[in-house]
């Protein structure tokens, strides 16, 4: 992995174990991990954080996915991967279109993850450079 910058990652994540787990396999791959259970507190820590990439579990009990999505995509330039049980297609494509740049089905495979991340994060080494 390239680190010449590390990756500053908003993890939302409602579950405790799951967020803990999350935000242990980020660090030691690099990445600064802010975590983060509620969408509230997401909307909070991205003025004050400022991370290249957003990890959004969906359900927050203030906002729905989608309405957090379209909150963090009018207020920040951050790629955003949903983070979802729901495997439905017609649920993605509203994710997606909302400003959603990626989704990973839970349970979440590792390196599948890793492997999303490092794409981001090289797309976005890419266009500093430009």
């Amino acid at each position: 992995m390239d680190n010449s910058y590390p990756s500053r990652i908003l993890l939302v994540e409602a579950d405790k174990n799951s967020a803990k787990l999350m935000a242990h396999f980020l660090m030691l791959h690099h990445f600064n991990v802010e975590t983060v259970p509620r969408g509230d507190g997401a909307l909070s820590a991205l003025l004050n954080f400022n991370p290249e990439i957003v990890l959004l579990d969906i359900v927050t009990s203030e906002y729905s996915d989608l309405q957090l999505c379209k909150k963090i995509r009018s207020t920040s330039d951050a790629s955003i991967i949903i983070t979802t049980a729901n495997g439905d297609n017609l649920d993605h494509i509203s994710e997606l279109e909302a400003g959603a740049d990626d989704y990973v089905i839970k349970p979440i495979k590792p390196a599948a993850l890793l492997a999303r991340l490092l794409a981001l994060q090289r797309r976005a080494a890419r266009l500093k450079k430009s």
